[in-house]
Order: structure tokens, then C-alpha cells, then sequence
């Protein structure tokens, strides 16, 4: 009697409630060091960022009101206790990354730089029930999707052939670099490749995806199947579209991808403690700097820019778009159907209200463009598509090699921090970088990542 073999189909997989077990010490440590790190904020602002960056807008404002003070630290210490220990799926680690460089800060940040407290309220409630929502996707049962059938060989080749096509195109309108511009002042080499694609249209997308999602993919396949000429290859285009386009979020993007791989090599129940005491970590580390050297330089990238200004500017957007009317554009398409209340783009009014310069992009996390477009409804509706995108993630990479996987899509998923979600699924390139991680082949590679689940 012949045998028959089923048909490959989805599955569901049972939720991840083992990763939100209570784990008593664990959970203690990581509240702790989650608080102490709104507390290093809130100090750092006061004793040093205040006093160096009033002039823009960093002031600092004593809160002296109990009932909010216990409000906004309430917020801060439940979320700490709701947030995953043992990080698995991708999705947990975008809940810590969000947790620490923009959920923390928009909580803390517009209270006590401004005199911006009482109208700030309900939008600190709405981000704590938006902050609860990304909290419980880690809990949400997956979708095995069925796999691609092509073999590992032909998507190398097909990630080679995308960046030599990039490579040619660039060379042809930049030319080769005659030389490597410097990190400090790599300024006249950017504005002369900003100059040379101006006008390239969709061109510019394929350029930035080779950056975002292709490069990072040629060196997490080198390292995780330890394949060192394809390594290599990888840190070699990185250098090469550097010494062209001048832009040092080339180097930002592949040491991010680095370290979360590396994360990855410890077990579950350490990388939550690695993320909340590296976050704390750089806040203590470039105070001490300041204080012994009297160097502003990492303080005011690591700390001002990279961990208060999402906060900052989260107050600015509900501050402004409150008093003035929402622009109604949520989506690329709704630019066609809505005209908003003022002639700049939303980050470039922002820019020129509180910054003085319409020349200054203010871009936002994206929680506040969403405000910013149909006011609390919007941040409503776009942490339900974050959780829909963080689940179709989880589901991509449950059956891939979780090494390649998790660092692509948090690497992508961090443009949200400073950026609307429909730009991060585009321009950014989480829509492509979706579609790359599923076209994986090499599903038994998972082990490598699942060796230290233990």
C-alpha cells in the first residue's frame, strides 16, 4: 500500500510563555537596573547635559508636584516589571531597544526639560498601554511559514549580484574614491555624493536597502556559518560605500548588527541584562569621561542625541500638534488626501519652532509622528501594526538561523526610534528585510542559535 506524504503547511507554535517567566532574582535585577537607568537619565540631564545644551532645549526643570512624580515613576518601575527576561524571538529584543531609547525617555524627558507636565499625562498613559501591547507580543503563538527551496549557494550569489549592480552604479555616477574622508570630517565627501544621486528616484531605496538589510546579511551569513571570505566581502562594501558616500551610519549599522549577534552567543536569560546595563552603562561611562576629561563629544552623541532626544522630542510633537491641529497623513498615500495646517514637513516644523532653523530636520520615534498625523488614535493604530509587523517577524524567523535573523530585523526595526513607521517599512527597508530573512534558505541552522537556549 503506497505511503502518502502530507503537503507542507503552516503551523501554529505555542506561545512563548516560558520567555515571560517570573525568574524572582532575575526579574529583581533587571527592575533595578531598568530604574537606576531612568534615574542616571533624569541625573545626567540635570548635572551636565542641562548646563552645556540649554540653548538647545535640554533645560532642566525641577518637578516638584508628589502626585506626578509618583505618576511618571510608577509608569517607569511596571514596565520594568512586564518586559521579557529571556530574550528568544526578535521581538523581544525591539521591546528592550524601544523600552530604553524612547519609551524611557518620552516618559521622562518633556516633564523635567520643560515646564510641559499636567497637558502630558494622557499621552504618558497612552504610551504605557502602547509599551504593554509590545510587551505581550513575546507571548503571542507563531506561524511556521513554509520555507523557500532554493539553496544557500543561490542566495549568496543573488546578495553578491545585488551589490555589485549597487557598486557599478555608484562608481559610475560618484567614481572610485581616490581616498578614505575622515570620521571626524567626512562632511564635503557626503554633500559631494548627495550631489552626484540627486535626482536618481528609486535608485536612492536600492542604495539604502544595500546598506540596511544586503551588507548586514553578507556579514552575519560569514560569521554565523563561518564563511570569512564572505565576512570579508561584507566589512570590504561597508569600507568602499563609505570612502564614496562619507556617511558614518554605514560603520553605526554594522557595529549595531555586531553586537547584537554577539548578545546572541549568551544565553537567553542574560541578554535583557546585557541591554538595560549597557544602556546604563554608556550613560555612566560618558559622564565619567566628561567629568575627567571635560570632553563633550560622546555624552552629546551617546546620551543628548541617542537616549534624551526621542523623549524631547516626543513633548514637542504633542505639545505643538495639540495646539495647532494634527496633519492627517498616517501612510504614504495619505500625503495625496491630506493637507496639513503648515507649509513645512511635520520634522522640519518642529525644527524651525523649537530649534529656530526649518533646516533642521526634527525627526521623531515613531509613536510621535503618529500623534503628530491623527493625534492618540494615531499612536493607537500604529503600535497595533508594530505588534502585527513584530508578529510576522517572529514568525520569519522562528524557523530560521535566529544568529542572521534577530540582528537583521533589529537593526532595521531601530530606524522607529527616529523615524514614521510607513518610513521604516520602505526606506528604511523592514519590508525588504522581511522578505530577504523568509527567502533564508538552511532552516537546520537554527541550532546555532538555539545551542545556548539552555
Amino acid at each position: 500500500m503506497a505511503s502518502v506524504t502530507a503537503a507542507p503547511t503552516m503551523t501554529i507554535a505555542r506561545g512563548d510563555h516560558s520567555r515571560f517567566t517570573f525568574l524572582p532574582h532575575y526579574r529583581l535585577l533587571l527592575v533595578t537596573l531598568a530604574n537606576l537607568y531612568g534615574i542616571a537619565l533624569v541625573l545626567s540631564l540635570k548635572y551636565i547635559i542641562a548646563p552645556l545644551f540649554t540653548y538647545l532645549g535640554f533645560g532642566y526643570h525641577a518637578v516638584h508636584d508628589v502626585r506626578i512624580l509618583v505618576w511618571m515613576w510608577g509608569l517607569v518601575f511596571i514596565a520594568s516589571w512586564c518586559l521579557p527576561i529571556q530574550l528568544h524571538k526578535p521581538s523581544a529584543f525591539f521591546t528592550w531597544l524601544i523600552y530604553l531609547a524612547v519609551w524611557v525617555p518620552a516618559i521622562l524627558m518633556p516633564p523635567f526639560t520643560s515646564h510641559y507636565v499636567y497637558a502630558y499625562v494622557p499621552m504618558q498613559a497612552v504610551l504605557f498601554f502602547a509599551m504593554m501591547a509590545l510587551c505581550g507580543v513575546n507571548l503571542l503563538p507563531v506561524v511556521r511559514l513554509p520555507e523557500p527551496k532554493w539553496s544557500f549557494k543561490l542566495f549568496v550569489i543573488f546578495l553578491f549580484a545585488y551589490s555589485g549592480l549597487i557598486l557599478l552604479w555608484l562608481i559610475a555616477n560618484v567614481g572610485l574614491p581616490t581616498s578614505v574622508p575622515s570620521l571626524l570630517n567626512p562632511y564635503q565627501q557626503r554633500a559631494a555624493f548627495s550631489a552626484a544621486i540627486a535626482g536618481s528616484g528609486p535608485f536612492l531605496y536600492l542604495v539604502k536597502w544595500q546598506t540596511a538589510v544586503i551588507n548586514p546579511l553578507l556579514i552575519l551569513i560569514g560569521a554565523a556559518r563561518r564563511k570569512w571570505i564572505i565576512f570579508a566581502a561584507g566589512v570590504g562594501i561597508i569600507f568602499l560605500m563609505y570612502a564614496m558616500a562619507g556617511h558614518k551610519s554605514y560603520f553605526g549599522t554594522t557595529a549595531l548588527v555586531l553586537a547584537v549577534y554577539v548578545a546572541l552567543t549568551f544565553p537567553p536569560r542574560f541578554r535583557s541584562v546585557l541591554m538595560v546595563s549597557g544602556a546604563l552603562s554608556v550613560i555612566v561611562f560618558c559622564s565619567a569621561v566628561y567629568w575627567l576629561t571635560g570632553s563633550i563629544n560622546l555624552i552629546s552623541i551617546l546620551v543628548r542625541r541617542m537616549l534624551m532626544m526621542p523623549g524631547l522630542l516626543t513633548g514637542y510633537y504633542h505639545e505643538y500638534f495639540t495646539a495647532h491641529g494634527f496633519t492627517g497623513r498616517f501612510g504614504p498615500l495619505s500625503a495625496f488626501l491630506a493637507t496639513p495646517p503648515m507649509d513645512l514637513t511635520t520634522p522640519r516644523t518642529i525644527g524651525e519652532v523649537y530649534f529656530g532653523r526649518s533646516t533642521v530636520a526634527a525627526n521623531a520615534n515613531f509613536w510621535a509622528d503618529a500623534y503628530s498625523a491623527i493625534g492618540y488614535q494615531g499612536v493607537i493604530l500604529a503600535t497595533i501594526l508594530a505588534v502585527v509587523i513584530l508578529w510576522t517577524i517572529d514568525s520569519i524567523a522562528i524557523s530560521r538561523n535566529l544568529m542572521i535573523a534577530t540582528p537583521i530585523f533589529v537593526v532595521v526595526l531601530f530606524g522607529l526610534v527616529n523615524s514614521a513607521l510607513p518610513i521604516t517599512l520602505l526606506t528604511h527597508g523592514l519590508l525588504i528585510s522581511i522578505i530577504m530573512v523568509w527567502a533564508l534558505p538552511g532552516a537546520d541552522d537554527t541550532r546555532l542559535a538555539r545551542n545556548h537556549d539552555a
